[in-house]
This record gives C-alpha cells, sequence and structure tokens, in this order.
C-alpha cells in the first residue's frame, strides 16, 4: 500500500511546467531550485507567465484574512498566542461552493469552536508529520549518496516541556568573585 497525502494545487502544473522551462534553460544549476532566480528569469520570457488580475475586493480579503492569521497577543501569563483562529466552512456562491473562514478571537470564543479550531490545527500538524515521515522514509530509500540519518522522534512532549524552562539565567555571584587575585 502507498499512503500519499499530496494533492495538487490549482496552478501547481503551470509553475512546475516554469521550473522546468527555467531548468532547460540553466542546464549548469545545481539540484537546488531558486524561487527568486526562476521568477526573474520567467517574467522575462514572452508569454511563459502572466499574473491573474485580482479585483480589489478580492485583494482587501486575502490581505485581512492573511492579517487575522498572523496578529498575535500575549496573553495575560506572558505568551505570545495567535489572536485569531479559523473555523471553515462551504458556502454556495454562483461560481459553485467556496470554502470561507470565520475568525474568532482566541478569548471570546466559546469551547465548541475552540474544540473546531485545535481538532482542524491539531489535524494538519498529524498530515506534516505523515508527510515528513513519508519524505524521510522515500530520502533513506532513494537518496543518490547512499546517505542515513537516525529517525525523527515525532513525540513533542519533551520539546513542549522544555519550552516551559526559563530563559534567563541568573549568575550567582558570591563575595569571592567579587575579590580581585592578587599575585
Amino acid at each position: 500500500m502507498v499512503l500519499t497525502l499530496a494533492r495538487p494545487k490549482r496552478g501547481s502544473k503551470r509553475m512546475d511546467f516554469i521550473i522546468e522551462c527555467y531548468e532547460r534553460a540553466h542546464p549548469n544549476e545545481g539540484p537546488d531550485i531558486c524561487p527568486d532566480l526562476v521568477a526573474d528569469w520567467a517574467v522575462k520570457q514572452p508569454g511563459l507567465w502572466k499574473p491573474i488580475p485580482i479585483t480589489p475586493r478580492d485583494q482587501l480579503k486575502r490581505l485581512l484574512a492573511r492579517s487575522l492569521r498572523e496578529k498575535y497577543i500575549e496573553d495575560p501569563q506572558g505568551r505570545e498566542v495567535r489572536a485569531n483562529h479559523p473555523v471553515f466552512e462551504d458556502v454556495v456562491t454562483p461560481e459553485g461552493i467556496k470554502r470561507r473562514a470565520r475568525y474568532y478571537p482566541l478569548f471570546e470564543s466559546p469551547a465548541k469552536v475552540a474544540r473546531i479550531f485545535f481538532a482542524w490545527k491539531r489535524k494538519a500538524a498529524l498530515h506534516d508529520v505523515i508527510q515528513l515521515n513519508l519524505d524521510f522514509d522515500s530520502w533513506l530509500d532513494n537518496n543518490r549518496h547512499g546517505d542515513t540519518l537516525d529517525r525523527p522522534d515525532y513525540n513533542f512532549n519533551l520539546d513542549l516541556e522544555e519550552l516551559k524552562q526559563p530563559v534567563e539565567y541568573i549568575e550567582k555571584v558570591g563575595d569571592e568573585d567579587l575579590e580581585e587575585d592578587e599575585d
């Protein structure tokens, strides 16, 4: 059985095509891909890529969503936490069913809403770990150098406990440390 999670995103095939064109035009560059260099080259190639026009409303909606997603606040205990959390819903529009997000302020969200957004984030984290494991296993089986690495530990509980430890270290200075050597 082959386990896979990746789903092609809209535009992925087009981007793959642009990368392939870039690689053909630059055969002596290394195996790594620098999106900055590819973009600089691709926008100069006639007909290879054109930006998709976006309405001012859609542009503003994206900026608002990004702002809501990226806003952090400090909680009463001094932790930096995400201020807003999305809950997704499918909405019928003239263009078909669209997934829309409603952002809820963290401290004003009732438990039934918080359960939804925490479950969604946990599921996303699980999918990241599953994909990491698939990528790791594939690298072990197929890397051209025959290299190996220890399997990553996916239990993050120790990491979480370590992050709770104080980050400021206070040195205790005794009287003997204040005296100068008399040599």
